[in-house]
């Protein structure tokens, strides 16, 4: 097989059943019982895995299973020439230790999503396809942060804010271990009885230790990907070519959160002419990413204007508008190397530490205006 792309895919091709997805009242390792299983599109599973709410026999404490799906994996790659289900197998279990091992370094980071527990079955004995390695982590009970959105009138800013605020820490410290997301999308923020923590971080990369994704141009989700991304420029360096894209898709949150919108379309399809656009949008442009930058800024200005007017007005006399927007720019700039915060001598900075100082400011004063107004 020669696409690592194909080899990753929420969709089961297949009609019948694989093994990963009939884990539904079965009894794993250390007393897990499989209750129901979870759409993908609730929350976000991603290569080739299946999701369940679990229950722990012992304690009943539920968490969220992540299953990796082996069976489906060797499917699809049958169907291609040069098929090698050793190179598949060994595929899938790197992504499955990645992920696994990668949680496990991440315990103390209070903005990601735990890990609970992580384990492997065979579902029958001598088919190599019926073997299940998956990961147990905390289950959020309010799901993403899509389920709870449409539950908050449009001007309640206080739970938008701390969102930002919990999202952007949880961003600041995979950065300071050299860590990059590479997928911060609406269903990888859970909203947990602990406030909001980032989740499936099977697309991160690490700093210094490429794993089996990384030989793909970018593993994440491309609705959410940075213009850079989307338009095919990769920097050889490793922290100007992922960091600043984690900055992106953050202002992008920011932007869902309180419009609805998503300032990758409205930057690189909206805004732009068909001329200009990139082939991901359907777009026509040929071009490098370098000769694209004037139509992005211009796009930008535009973008920035359509998010402003969309804000709702606020429910008490706090004034958010001014700052989200401010964060907004600097975060969701079109331009790489324009992302951040500027430091003293007119530097950019991919340090989130103002950024998380804004966002918390924010939410203590949403809290002091509702209280004054109430």
């Amino acid at each position: 097989m020669t696409d690592d792309d194909d080899y990753f895919d929420d969709a089961n091709v297949n009609d019948t059943p694989t093994y990963a997805e009939t884990l539904e009242g079965r009894t794993l390792t250390d007393g897990w019982i499989v209750e129901n299983r979870i759409s993908n599109t609730e929350y976000s599973g991603g290569y080739n895995s299946v999701s369940y709410v679990v229950r722990n026999e012992t304690d009943d404490k539920r968490g969220f299973l992540k299953a990796y799906d082996l069976e489906d994996v060797l499917k699809r790659a049958q169907k291609e020439p040069g098929f090698s289900p050793i190179e598949s197998i060994n595929k899938l279990t790197a992504v499955y230790m990645f992920e696994r091992d990668l949680l496990d370094d991440c315990k103390k980071m209070d903005r990601i999503i735990d890990l609970i527990a992580h384990g492997e079955t065979f579902l029958k004995d001598g088919d190599l396809s019926s073997y299940v390695p998956y990961i147990i982590c905390e289950l959020a009970p309010g799901g993403d942060i899509r389920s709870v959105l449409p539950q908050l009138e449009p001007g309640e800013v206080e739970w938008r804010l701390t969102t930002l605020h919990h999202v952007a820490t949880a961003t600041a410290q995979l950065h300071g271990n050299d860590i990059a997301h590479r997928d911060i999308k609406q269903a990888n923020i859970l909203d947990t009885e602990n406030g909001r923590k980032l989740g499936d971080l099977g697309s991160s990369t690490r700093r210094g230790k490429p794993e089996v994704h990384d030989r793909r141009f970018f593993p994440g989700d491309m609705r959410f990907a940075a213009p850079e991304v989307v338009y095919g420029f990769e920097h050889p360096d490793w922290v100007t070519r992922h960091i600043p894209g984690d900055l992106f898709a953050l202002g992008n949150i920011a932007c869902f959160l309180f419009t609805g919108l998503s300032i990758c379309k409205l930057l690189m399809y909206a805004n732009l002419d068909n001329a200009h656009r990139p082939g991901y949008y359907g777009g026509e442009w040929l071009g490098t990413f370098e000769d694209a930058k004037p139509y992005l800024i211009d796009s930008f200005g535009k973008s920035l204007a359509q998010i402003e007017a969309a804000l709702p007005e606020p429910k008490s006399a706090f004034d958010y508008r001014p700052d989200l927007m401010e964060l907004i720019a600097l975060l969701s700039h079109p331009l790489p190397e324009e992302r951040g915060t500027v430091e003293r001598g007119g530097a950019r900075s991919l340090a989130l530490t103002k950024v998380i100082s804004k966002f918390d400011l924010l939410v203590k004063k949403s809290r002091v205006r509702v209280k004054a107004s109430a």
